[in-house]
C-alpha cells in the first residue's frame, strides 16, 4: 500500500514537472509573438499590452496552485486571454486573409466558361470579398488613435465582416461547382437522348425497308407474273392462255 502511495506520488510530481515545463514555453512564445504584433500594429499596443498582463497574472496565480488539476485549468484559462477579444482577431488576421485570398482564386479558376448570371455572382461576391480585406489591412496600418477602444471595436467589426465574406466564397465555390456538374450531367442526358433518337430513326428505317421488301415478295406470290403473246392479225398483247384475241382472231401459243 505504501508503495503504491509512494508511486503515484511520484507519477504526480514527474507530470507536474512536465506541465511546468509545456506551459513555460507556451508562455515564452505568447509573450514573444504579442510584442512583435505590439510593434507591428502600434495602434493596438496597449490593448495587447493589457492582454499580456491579464495572462500574466493568471499564469502567476497558477504557478502557486499545489492541485495539478487546477492549476492546469488555470493555465488554460489564462492561454485562451490571449486569443480572445480584439488581440485574438489581430493574431489570426493573415491567416483569415490567406484563406480568402486562396479562395478567390479557386473561385476564379472554376468560373471559366460558366454561364454571365454565374460570372455575376462570382464576381460580386469576389468584389465584396476584396473590399473587406481592403478594410481590414487599412485599419491595422493605422499607427496613431485617439482611442484605442474605439479602434479595436471597429477592428472587430470589420473582422467580423471579412468572416461574413469567407463564409461567402466558399459557398458560391460549392454552388458554382453544383451547378457545373448538374450541367454536364444534363448535357450528357441530352447527349443520350440524341443518341437514343438515332437509333430509333434508324430502326425505324431498318424496319420499313423490311416491310417493303416483304410487300414485294408478297406481291409476286400473289400476282404471279403473267406470259403474253402477239396477236398476229392486230398486234395486240394477249394473255398466253387465252384462246382468241379481242379482235377475233385465234391466238397463237
Amino acid at each position: 500500500m505504501k508503495k503504491a502511495i509512494l508511486l503515484i506520488s511520484i507519477i504526480s510530481i514527474l507530470l507536474g514537472a512536465c506541465m511546468q515545463s509545456n506551459d513555460g514555453e507556451k508562455q515564452t512564445k505568447y509573450i514573444e509573438n504579442l510584442h512583435k504584433l505590439a510593434k507591428k500594429y502600434p495602434s493596438f499596443k496597449t490593448k495587447i499590452n493589457e492582454q499580456i498582463a491579464k495572462y500574466q497574472k493568471a499564469y502567476d496565480e497558477a504557478q502557486n496552485m499545489s492541485d495539478q488539476v487546477k492549476k492546469h485549468d488555470k493555465l488554460e484559462l489564462a492561454n485562451h486571454l490571449l486569443t480572445e477579444g480584439c488581440v485574438g482577431k489581430l493574431q489570426n488576421s493573415n491567416s483569415i486573409i490567406d484563406s480568402i485570398k486562396t479562395n478567390i482564386k479557386t473561385l476564379n479558376s472554376i468560373s471559366e466558361g460558366m454561364s454571365e448570371a454565374d460570372l455575376r455572382y462570382a464576381t460580386i461576391v469576389i468584389k465584396d470579398a476584396e473590399e473587406a480585406i481592403a478594410d481590414l489591412e487599412k485599419i491595422m496600418s493605422i499607427t496613431e488613435v485617439k482611442s484605442e477602444d474605439a479602434q479595436c471595436m471597429e477592428f472587430e467589426k470589420i473582422y467580423a465582416k471579412l468572416e461574413i465574406r469567407l463564409d461567402d466564397l466558399r459557398m458560391a465555390i460549392k454552388n458554382l461547382r453544383d451547378a457545373k456538374k448538374y450541367s454536364e450531367e444534363e448535357g450528357n442526358e441530352e447527349k443520350m437522348a440524341s443518341n437514343e433518337e438515332t437509333v430509333n430513326e434508324e430502326v425505324q428505317m431498318s424496319s420499313s425497308e423490311i416491310k417493303m421488301q416483304a410487300g414485294h415478295v408478297l406481291q409476286e406470290k400473289i400476282e404471279p407474273k403473267v406470259e403474253l403473246t402477239k396477236c398476229e392479225y392486230c398486234g395486240k398483247e394477249n394473255n398466253i392462255n387465252e384462246k382468241k384475241c379481242s379482235c377475233g382472231a385465234d391466238v397463237k401459243k
